[in-house]
């Protein structure tokens, strides 16, 4: 079986820091890494290019949908990862007041989220608390390094409904590179302006987990933090992700507890033979094809297996 990834192509076109509206429409959009339903977004703000110290912010587009304030961000140069190795920060005030929230770049900004740290602040009424990604209902895509991301945060979510004493209708939204400095998108002081509006908004269609093709191979990957699927309270979970993608190679890290994860897995897909490779650290591979050989690689972190 051979793949071949073939890189992205955007128009040669020269564009220079332009702000096109701050009252947006609404769309429903699936964070899943396919941005075909961002086609129809009008651009939000376009950047200046080589005013960053690495990332150089290129568009921001926003939208929203019944449930969801949505971000496209895109970068001129380069491709980074949103969950980690970066400074990136989001910052948003919620009540469109610059005197209220953590004053920044002009903006009284309620929220706070730092993605390279998956952590954030939120600023109401003089106090600070921290919080995490699922205060947020926090969802990006993709979860690989990319030149593009989008990013969906909760409209019903503390930092947008000031602990729920409003209804988020206007805001103003900034990303900065690194904390102090950097490049923003946008440059300018006081942040992007939006708006979200009252209409009922049509869900996105939905996303058929069939495989597009009988023959392809389904891979899942899935940090299950310590004990994961072992933990009784957590496995029903698992489960029902794990036979809703019905995979056909199942790699596992972070999972210390091996004894008993083989005969899980294989009690969820009775009709299959599951294989199971040698755990390494915390390190397994489960497959319905025969495993031929497996191996820790030198850094201690990484393991292969040959599949048949």
């Amino acid at each position: 079986m051979n793949f071949k990834i073939l890189p992205l192509k955007r128009p040669n076109d020269i564009l220079f820091g332009l702000l096109f509206s701050g009252i947006f429409g609404a769309n429903p959009i699936s964070i899943d890494g396919n941005f075909d339903d961002w086609e129809g977004i009008s651009t939000s703000h376009i950047d200046y290019q080589g005013d960053a110290q690495e990332a150089d912010f290129y568009k921001l587009k926003i939208t929203h949908d019944n449930e969801f304030l949505f971000i496209y961000l895109n970068f001129y140069d380069g491709e980074f990862l949103l969950q980690n190795w970066n400074e990136f920060h989001l910052y948003i005030d919620s009540d469109n007041d610059s005197t209220t929230g953590y004053n920044h770049h002009g903006m009284g900004a309620e929220l706070i989220w730092n993605f390279g740290s998956r952590l954030g602040y939120i600023y109401i009424d003089g106090n600070q608390s921290e919080i995490s990604q699922n205060d947020l209902t926090l969802r990006i895509a993709p979860t690989i390094t990319s030149s593009e991301f989008e990013i969906a945060i909760a409209l019903e979510s503390s930092a947008l409904t000031l602990n729920g004493e409003q209804i988020l209708f206007n805001g103003t939204l900034l990303v900065s590179e690194i904390e102090f400095g950097g490049d923003f998108i946008p440059d300018d002081r006081g942040g992007l302006l939006f708006s979200i509006s009252d209409s009922l908004i049509d869900d996105p269609e939905s996303i058929s987990l069939e495989k597009s093709n009988v023959d392809d191979i389904r891979i899942i990957s899935y940090n299950t933090l310590n004990e994961g699927i072992i933990d009784i309270d957590r496995q029903i979970y698992f489960k029902r992700i794990f036979q809703a993608l019905n995979p056909d190679i199942i790699i596992l890290q972070e999972h210390n507890e091996w004894q008993f994860i083989g005969g899980i897995i294989q009690s969820w897909f009775p009709d299959d033979e599951w294989n199971s490779s040698w755990t390494y650290n915390d390190l397994v591979i489960f497959s319905k094809f025969a495993i031929l050989d497996d191996a820790l690689m030198s850094s201690g972190r990484t393991m292969v297996a040959l599949l048949d």
